[in-house]
């Protein structure tokens, strides 16, 4: 993937996430199954979880994670 392809996605994440990782729960679907549900902090420690995974991949990692304090 180019850095072009990298930075557009980064960005399109971070602006479907900057409006919802701050409220209370969230509920994380794969393949349209729940795969995690909770408080975004908690989920974000989860090693190998799924939403840790993509605010990791963010260019925007350290504020999707501020949020969450």
């Amino acid at each position: 993937m180019d850095a072009d392809k990298i930075v557009r996605r980064s960005r399109s994440f971070l602006s479907l996430c900057r409006p919802i990782i701050d409220k209370p729960t969230q509920m994380v679907l794969d393949s349209g199954n729940i795969v995690e549900f909770g408080q975004p902090g908690e989920l974000l420690k989860i090693e190998g979880g799924k939403l840790k995974a993509l605010v990791d991949e963010s260019g925007d990692k350290d504020a999707l994670y501020k949020m969450t304090q």
